[in-house]
């Protein structure tokens, strides 16, 4: 009875709506995470398949010393949990990872979000602890200053 009266419920869903009620949401995490300096991010909507928003967040991981996965754990650790899609945190539907779900895509140099699960706020609270992760990681990543 549940998985009817969840395919009658998107059935009459207007999905449009949600799809873009879920890119206002990566949108305001890019928002948020765009200003560090350093860091760029994009939205995409994968063909095919389950289409949602994407966000996928970018940063020269090498001149950080901070990788994706540095970021991963530190937003895992956190309260509350975040969990984002890396290379250790695969999507395994295929519209998002491009593959068969038995051997998902690598992502390299990628944190990517998708928000349809988030409850309204929730967008705020990860856009703002990832932008505190990513700031403090350009810092340290900063020469010292030679002045004492």
């Amino acid at each position: 009875m549940g998985c009817l009266a969840a395919v009658e419920a998107w059935q009459k869903m207007d999905l449009a709506a949600l799809n873009r009620l879920w890119e206002q949401r990566v949108k305001r995490i890019a928002t948020l995470v765009d200003t560090v300096p350093g860091v760029t991010t994009d939205v995409q909507i994968p063909e095919g398949g389950n289409r949602y928003p994407t966000l996928t967040v970018h940063w020269d991981e090498s001149a950080w010393n901070f990788t994706v996965a540095d970021c991963d754990r530190e937003l895992r650790a956190g309260e509350p949990r975040i969990e984002v899609l890396t290379a250790s945190n695969p999507s395994l539907v295929p519209a998002v990872n491009g593959r068969d779900p038995k051997t998902p895509r690598h992502h390299n140099n990628q944190l990517q979000i998708i928000s349809m699960t988030m409850q309204p706020g929730e967008e705020l609270i990860v856009g703002r602890r990832l932008r505190e992760i990513l700031n403090t990681a350009r810092k340290n990543a900063a020469p010292k200053n030679a002045k004492a």
